[in-house]
């Protein structure tokens, strides 16, 4: 049993048995079976695997005591299997192999049911069984009987000390025919399907109003709406007309500012005393017990003005020198990327472009290794070949992951994974930054080693504070590559959805810095921005009390007719100039913006030049979150 739980008094115990054995029960017994990875010492302990092979296939996706953010049942799985086809025979009566067995069709049907397809079945098919990296004994090992082995592979016993260790060839004895990803309601949902409460008495016909923008209910509005998710701008629009400064409800309990003036105000070097980061509340309004914080109050982003100010002397001309010559490298990759899709006519340009191409140059600039030093001075040919990216990969992994914790209307189980996440891409950034700061000298290479240089005492002039400079590392991953990513593909997606302007742009390519600021406005990739305020404060003959969070909708505020005019055509002709918001204004203006525009004219000077006849395959769906405005996939063709 993973987890005991104690019994009801309507249901029985999940430890009894429906047919107990036998035999009479023997406690020093009981806990043969109770192995993990790596058991804890004791008397009946396998700490070495005599009993049950460390690496083992029951071993491995069977591990007794893994928790996931004190979440004990986090990798449960029901799993069922049935088999088909003739039992197998290996030989007949007279001793010889019978040909027929091996071109019968026969094998496992196998059913997992669980919660979070992420998080449980994937996560023990992507780690327990292929790719654990931290398990003892066990990295660039594969399940021996579902790992994904190419061929034969090595298995190792240890019969014990005195022993020495066995090795054997293992052959792929199991191969994937099929699969399908199926979802079900749960038993409330079930519940409610049967009741056919949710059939209309009658079907009513739909009211058309000339201008249903206008009539967005304030006190109704809700920014978890799909309708509002897939295209905000109506809404904007409504609210921004009725009420510019908004007191919007749970789960974002803030005041939302929608017009460009207020916004500007708010975000005015002026101002920055009036309207705070959200990190110097923390330290004076400690959060309460069991409030997830998807935030980083040390780093960059959230530092109160004074010392936002020091660290950005220390960070502008060490971020400048790390990002020399990363023009050239986003050209060089995404050409790259281009070409390797171009013969296939088709591609996802989120997954396959823009996710590629603005990590490949922002895990450069910050030093993330391309290949495991290990593997590469020790390892085979095949697992120097597997070990490329992956440790790149994981680090994605955790930076996607780490936008759960920020995401208000999310369940607190998902919050706590992306809080989860944040910790780990902190101690790996931590760790990789000193190790990058003891190997660096002179002008740093990368932006992790030049962050390290002024790492030391905070009192002292021109240092940063080891937890500043881990939380700003994290910072510039975060905004850092992910703003790119959105704003190439929400980019593209716009150009090739008005196709007089991406055919103009294919005509004078020169007008591609115009087209990624109208980019940056049309769709801002960071659509919203939190400020807090210490006392009473007046904004747009609204007053916000005292502790209240205050929340900029750069979104609203870049279509604004106030200040630019038809702000809700996409016009890559548009003059460039301050009033795109786009990276956020006054002291807090994106350190990466340069970069980030870099790369996305990198993507579309590639993207012209490649996939000229680039057209949109299939409608996209946006994220759901309202601080962020991206595309998961978009699915585009060229033939």
């Amino acid at each position: 049993v993973l987890n005991p739980q104690e019994p009801s008094p309507q249901e029985p115990s999940l430890q009894e048995p429906s047919q107990p054995s036998p035999q009479e029960p023997n406690p020093r017994l009981s806990n043969l079976d109770a192995f993990d990875f790596v058991t804890p010492a004791g008397d009946i302990d396998d700490r070495d695997g005599r009993r049950c092979p460390i690496g083992s296939h029951i071993r491995r996706l069977n591990p007794r005591s893994g928790t996931v953010v004190g979440l004990p049942t986090s990798r449960r799985i029901v799993r069922r299997g049935m088999p088909y086809g003739p039992p197998y025979v290996a030989a007949n009566a007279d001793g010889a192999a019978d040909s027929r067995q091996a071109a019968t069709e026969r094998g496992l049907v196998g059913l997992f049911l669980c919660g979070d397809l992420e998080s449980q079945f994937e996560f023990v098919q992507g780690v327990w069984a292929n790719g654990d990296l931290s398990a003892p004994g066990l990295r660039h090992t594969q399940d021996p009987i579902v790992g994904a082995r190419e061929g034969d592979t090595p298995f190792r016993f240890h019969p014990g000390e005195d022993k020495p260790e066995i090795t054997i060839m293992v052959p792929p004895l199991t191969r994937t025919r099929g699969s399908a990803y199926l979802f079900v309601p749960g038993i409330e949902g079930l519940k409610w399907l049967a009741s056919k409460g949710w059939r209309p008495d009658s079907p009513k016909p739909i009211e058309r109003r000339a201008d249903w923008r206008k009539m967005v209910n304030i006190d109704r509005f809700d920014p978890t709406d799909p309708q509002f998710l897939a295209d905000p701008y109506p809404f904007y629009a409504s609210l921004r007309a009725q009420r510019p400064v908004c007191r919007i409800g749970a789960p974002y309990n803030a005041w939302w500012v929608f017009s460009h003036a207020l916004v500007s105000e708010v975000c005015a070097e002026e101002n920055k005393n009036r309207f705070l980061k959200p990190g110097r509340k923390a330290k004076t309004q400690p959060r309460p017990v069991g409030v997830v914080n998807g935030q980083l109050d040390d780093g960059l982003f959230y530092m109160n003005p004074d010392r936002h100010g020091c660290a950005r002397e220390i960070l502008d001309p060490v971020f400048k020198t790390a990002v020399r010559g990363a023009q050239d490298k986003a050209r060089a990759l995404a050409n790259e990327l281009l070409s390797a899709e171009r013969a296939k006519g088709q591609m996802d340009i989120v997954g396959g472009f823009a996710s590629k191409l603005a990590s490949g140059v922002f895990m450069d600039i910050m030093g993330i290794p391309l290949t495991d030093p290990d593997v590469e001075d020790r390892g085979s040919d095949s697992e120097r070949k597997e070990a490329v990216g992956l440790e790149r990969k994981i680090v994605d992994g955790w930076i996607r992951t780490t936008l759960y914790a920020n995401d208000k209307a999310l369940p607190k189980e998902q919050r706590l994974k992306g809080a989860t996440a944040r910790m780990a891409l902190y101690t790996y950034l931590h760790a990789l930054g000193k190790e990058a700061g003891h190997a660096g000298s002179g002008d740093a290479p990368t932006l992790l080693a030049g962050i390290q240089r002024y790492t030391g005492c905070p009192a002292a002039e021109r240092q940063l504070s080891p937890e500043e400079s881990a939380n700003t590392a994290v910072h510039f991953a975060l905004g850092g590559y992910l703003s790119t990513e959105f704003l190439i593909a929400s980019g593209i997606y716009n150009l090739l959805r008005h196709p007089d302007q991406w055919q103009r742009l294919r005509r004078s390519p020169d007008l591609i810095p115009n087209a990624v600021h109208e980019m940056l406005r049309f769709d801002a990739p960071f659509q919203l921005a939190d400020r807090w305020v210490e006392e009473d404060t007046d904004l747009g003959g609204r007053t916000i009390p005292a502790g209240s969070l205050v929340t900029v909708v750069y979104g609203s505020a870049n279509r604004d007719p106030a200040r630019f005019s038809d702000p809700d055509r996409f016009d890559i002709e548009r003059p460039i100039n301050d009033d795109n918001l786009g990276f956020g204004r006054g002291i807090h203006y994106c350190i990466g913006a340069r970069l980030a525009k870099w790369i996305a004219g990198a993507a579309i000077e590639a993207l012209i030049e490649h996939c000229p006849t680039a057209r949109i395959a299939e409608k996209p769906s946006w994220a759901r979150d309202p601080y962020f405005r991206s595309l998961p996939k978009l699915l585009v063709s060229w033939y």
